[in-house]
Order: C-alpha cells, then sequence, then structure tokens
C-alpha cells in the first residue's frame, strides 16, 4: 500500500475467485473490509430482487465505506447463455444495487469491473460472446453517466477495472482461448495494483483502468 494512503474502509459486493483474493490483499494492507455475498443482496435477475434488502445486512452503527467494490457479475457463453439473465447480472442488478447504495453512501468511491474486450467495436464480438459483452457495455456507459451526475452532486467518485484473462473460468464448458497478448498476461496482484491505484488518487473519476496485456486493443 502506498505510505500516504491510509487504511480504508471498504465493502466488497459478490466476491468470486477474483474477490477473494482482492479482499485478503486489501486486508494485508490494513483497509478493513466488509463483504456483501448474493446472501445478503439475493438473485439479480429474480422478479423479486430488491437491492434494498442489501441495506439490511450493513448494520447502521458501520462506518461509511470509503469505496464500494463490485465484483458481483455473470460469465456465460454459447447457445445456453440467456441475454436477459445476462443483462439482469452484469448490469439492471448491479446498477440498481450501486444506485441503493449511493443513496445511503453519498460519498463513497464506486469501482466497477467489467471485461476487457467492452472496448472492442460490438460488431466485431464473436458471436457467443454477444449478450455477455452487452451487459458489460450497458454498465461502463452507465460509470459514465454515474460519474459526471454523481460527482456534480456529492463528489462522488465512479471508476472501473476492465481486465483480461487473469483466471480461465471456472466452468470448463466456458473455457476460451487467451488470445494473443502484447505484454505477460495480467494477474492478481495487476488487480490489487489497479484497486490500489484508484483508491490512492482522489482526482481519478470516469475512468476504466484495462489490466488486460494489451488485448483491448487487438
Amino acid at each position: 500500500m502506498p505510505a500516504h494512503l491510509q487504511p480504508l474502509h471498504l465493502l466488497l459486493i459478490g466476491p468470486g475467485r477474483i474477490g477473494a483474493d482482492l479482499a485478503r490483499r486489501l486486508r494485508a494492507d490494513g483497509h478493513d473490509v466488509r463483504i456483501l455475498t448474493r446472501a445478503d443482496y439475493g438473485d439479480f435477475a429474480a422478479p423479486t430482487f430488491n437491492p434494498r434488502h442489501a441495506l439490511r445486512a450493513i448494520p447502521p452503527h458501520t462506518p461509511a465505506p470509503d469505496a464500494i467494490l463490485h465484483l458481483a457479475g455473470l460469465f456465460q457463453i454459447g447457445p445456453d447463455a440467456n441475454p436477459d439473465h445476462l443483462r439482469h447480472a452484469n448490469a439492471d442488478g448491479p446498477i440498481a444495487l450501486a444506485e441503493t447504495l449511493h443513496e445511503r453512501f453519498p460519498h463513497a468511491h464506486h469501482i466497477l469491473f467489467l471485461d476487457a474486450r467492452v472496448n472492442r467495436p460490438p460488431q466485431t464480438d464473436p458471436p457467443p460472446l454477444r449478450p455477455y459483452l452487452a451487459a458489460k457495455r450497458a454498465l461502463a456507459a452507465w460509470a459514465l453517466r454515474a460519474a459526471r451526475d454523481w460527482g456534480r452532486a456529492t463528489g462522488a467518485r465512479v471508476n472501473a477495472i476492465a481486465p483480461g484473462p487473469v483466471l480461465p473460468p471456472p466452468d470448463p464448458a466456458h473455457s476460451e482461448k487467451a488470445g494473443e497478448c502484447l505484454t505477460p498476461r495480467p494477474t492478481l496482484a495487476d488487480i490489487h495494483a489497479c484497486v490500489t491505484l484508484l483508491l490512492a488518487v482522489p482526482s481519478l473519476t470516469g475512468q476504466t483502468l484495462y489490466p488486460a496485456a494489451g488485448q483491448h486493443l487487438l
């Protein structure tokens, strides 16, 4: 952790494999990390989803988070991928939850997690990835609007990290070739470094960092 970055109160949402590693590293840095899981915020795709349910898992006396990290999402490709489910899991649900948390913690910095391929033209998307990437692009577009609107209203920051092939998908049926890299492949340590940078530089907002080994350029 940079010497000038004091310990922070962080709220981490939906920790999968990357999120669990990130939480461990952030705690080792001295940050206080509170985690919300699906048991707290519910199923984004369920008709009964209510983002306000997540507030019940945050006791009233809890210090306001300095930053909220959104790692909840769903990766599916192929004929079994459900476009509506992917949109709810990767865009509509996370956006609704972020907006609800912003109402309660209007000054918190939000860090979203995207996919490096959102930087490419949509027409170049392989057909099996189109529903997933369309949802991630919707989340990226919302992040820019939120950074502008929340920044004007409360000074809150909104940034994003769009990783490349850090880890293979947990489901072997969803595995893909990593593809060409311009630098060494990104690692979990790179994700931690990107989060630390965003936490440490208070003038950064509306930005997307690409720890992607240059794949977002290809």
